[in-house]
């Protein structure tokens, strides 16, 4: 079955689709991970070789998977809808997590040892736990009205220890203190799903159509646009990893046969598109080093 879906998305890429075709940034013998909510079949995270070959899948269910982390020993954490799963390298639960009934979640991070920060939407609330199931502390977010799905999306933190929060149905970016007051924001940004301090103290930030790099007073000084530099229909930009020589890949919410994933350059050309038609509505997505453990699994 992988390999049918190998050949698949392979025969859809195009011009760029084999792979000595491939000329971006991804380093040599990696992958790229990335969560999908709108499969053929059911709701994936999948590992792709850079020539497009889905070479890896979770094999027990998850309910709308969206933002995960890869961690050190290969294996996966993932937000899931209904809570948490941390996914060894079999693609089989190692621990899950339920959120309340009357909340969704959208996002998992690790925060150290046996701790990991989850969301409440609905009651606008981060929520640490551990691989118990346990809630080790809580913490309000400001300024957010009720609302059960959509209400933020891709959190991350910043080097200060902030979170950058993405307010979806507010169409606004905040950063917050880990006390949950709001430190700034960036408002008039549809779909916004993704922030991400960079190493200058920019900010990296993906809505609807936009790829934006803002200063630190909220000023735009680079901007991507999918139907302007790309000539692709506009849809969410829902995630982004930077990659090597500022390339970044980028994740399309799309639900028609547009590509799921291009690679862009600084100067913004598209390196590379891939397109797997098995699968629309990808939500998350980064490398998988050829160090880790679980690319190395595959080989």
């Amino acid at each position: 079955m992988k390999t049918l879906l190998g050949i698949l998305a392979l025969a859809t890429i195009g011009v760029a689709g084999a792979a000595e075709d491939y000329a971006g940034k991804l380093p040599a013998g990696s992958g790229f991970i990335f969560s999908v909510h709108a499969g053929d079949q059911r709701d994936e995270i999948a590992v792709s070789t850079p020539a497009g070959e889905i070479v890896w899948t979770n094999k027990d269910k998850l309910v709308h998977p969206q933002l995960f982390e890869l961690q050190d020993d290969g294996s996966v954490l993932v937000g899931t809808q209904d809570g948490a799963h941390m996914l060894g390298l079999d693609g089989k639960n190692i621990w899950q997590y339920k959120v309340p009934k009357d909340t969704q979640n959208c996002f998992a991070m690790k925060l150290g040892d046996d701790r990991f920060l989850i969301g409440n939407e609905g009651h606008s609330k981060f929520a640490e736990i551990n691989s118990a199931g346990e809630v080790l502390k809580e913490t309000s977010l400001q300024g957010i009205e009720f609302k059960k799905h959509g209400q933020f999306r891709y959190c991350s933190i910043t080097p200060e220890g902030n979170y950058l929060v993405p307010v979806l149905f507010m169409k606004t970016l905040r950063e917050y203190t880990p006390e949950g007051e709001i430190i700034s924001e960036v408002k008039n940004l549809p779909s916004v799903t993704r922030g991400e301090r960079l190493a200058n103290g920019h900010t990296l930030v993906s809505s609807r159509g936009k790829l934006q790099e803002y200063d630190k007073d909220w000023k735009v000084v680079w901007e991507f646009s999918l139907s302007k530099d790309a000539k692709i229909k506009d849809c969410p930009i829902t995630s982004f990893t930077v990659l090597d020589g500022d390339n970044y890949l980028l994740a399309l919410y799309h639900s028609s046969e547009e590509p799921n994933f291009i690679e862009i350059s600084r100067d913004k050309k598209v390196v590379h598109k891939w397109t797997f038609p098995q699968y629309k509505r990808v939500a998350f997505v980064t490398v998988v080093p050829a160090a880790n453990p679980l690319m190395k699994s595959l080989k």
